[in-house]
């Protein structure tokens, strides 16, 4: 059984862009060609999309590969699931939880930030996690940990939800 198992911080999801923003207006043509993007399709959270989602196997299966375990907090997700076999959400083309529905828009590119400590805000001398990551993650010229999720239907998730995915297209 696959459950939601955290969901971090708040989900900001915009449908209307109120007060304009140039930057905003840039970040979703950027979305919408670059990340296959559709046009009404919106974006709030970072570079790329609303939803960050990472599963707990996926983050065990890396701390076993590291002399120094990390935490969630260095990958930053809004959404952390667990039951699924590690590294199982690159595959997904959609995924349901609760009322919500998303559609996954790429596997997360993960940057030099996951090297700091989210705790004490020092990097890591050996560039860990992702030199680690590098090593088994790495797709062209992207080391990927996690999904992005874009909204396509919105409600309400619980913590404790069960979890429906579909596809292999990502």
């Amino acid at each position: 059984k696959a459950t939601l198992k955290t969901i971090f911080g708040r989900i900001h999801i915009f449908k209307y862009l109120i007060n304009i923003d140039y930057y905003k207006i840039f970040k979703v043509i950027n979305f919408i060609k670059i990340y296959n993007g559709k046009e009404n399709d919106f974006i709030s959270f970072s570079d790329i999309s609303p939803i960050h989602l990472i599963s707990e196997e996926s983050l065990k299966d890396l701390n076993s590969r590291l002399e120094n375990p990390v935490t969630i907090d260095n990958f930053r997700p809004n959404i952390l699931i667990s039951g699924f076999p590690a590294y199982e959400e690159d595959n997904w083309s959609s995924v349901k939880i609760g009322d919500c529905e998303f559609e996954v828009t790429l596997r997360t590119p993960r940057c030099i930030f996951t090297t700091i400590d989210p705790i004490t805000t020092k990097v890591d001398s050996k560039q860990e996690p992702l030199r680690t990551l590098s090593k088994y993650r790495k797709e062209g010229n992207r080391i990927n940990f996690g999904i992005y999720l874009t909204p396509k239907k919105i409600g309400t998730i619980n913590v404790t939800d069960e979890m429906k995915t579909t596809g292999n297209t990502v």
